[in-house]
């Protein structure tokens, strides 16, 4: 019964703890956040209207109905009207986490690490990719749905996205 107990008490704190992970293009008023669940019409209303939409049912990866919107340089992914995923590609959208670090197509990957500490985020290399898992709010955890950052060989960030 105590080993139910604090599994318990553990999920409370999990679930009551936020990435603060937020995407958003020119106006940060205007944003997906990443621990929140936000439907389409909102996307779109936040976001503009896609200049490419499809759908098409997936049973064997998210078991429901995918809609992906293109925008110039970003996408998002949607499974049954509820935001899954992101990608960035341009310059023109921001990511920004823990509510304080800002980060953007063309920055250093170097800067992007030097900006968190041990106690904030910890980060995995993976070929041209760092993977970046951000402490949550009120929590000892960390993010379980990392960022990924791709760069060049110069060092700057080419891609954005979210990875599961």
């Amino acid at each position: 019964m105590k080993k139910v107990s604090i599994l318990f008490a553990l999920c409370l704190f999990t679930l009551s703890g936020t990435a603060q992970i937020r995407i958003y293009k020119s106006d940060p008023q205007k944003n997906i956040t990443l621990d929140k669940q936000v439907d389409s019409l909102t996307l779109i209303a936040d976001f503009g209207r896609p200049i490419e939409y499809e759908t098409f049912y997936d049973d064997e990866y998210h078991n429901g109905q995918v809609a992906n919107y293109k925008y110039i340089d970003f996408s998002l992914t949607c499974v049954d009207n509820l935001f899954v995923s992101f990608n960035i590609r341009g310059v023109g959208y921001y990511v920004q986490i823990l509510d304080k670090h800002t980060v953007r197509i063309g920055d250093s990957i170097e800067e992007l690490i030097r900006k968190f500490s041990a106690q904030e985020a910890w980060f995995k290399q993976r070929g041209k990719q760092i993977l970046l898992f951000s402490k949550m709010e009120n929590c000892d955890a960390f993010y379980d749905l990392p960022l990924v950052f791709e760069y060049g060989s110069d060092g700057k960030i080419t891609s954005i996205w979210q990875t599961n």
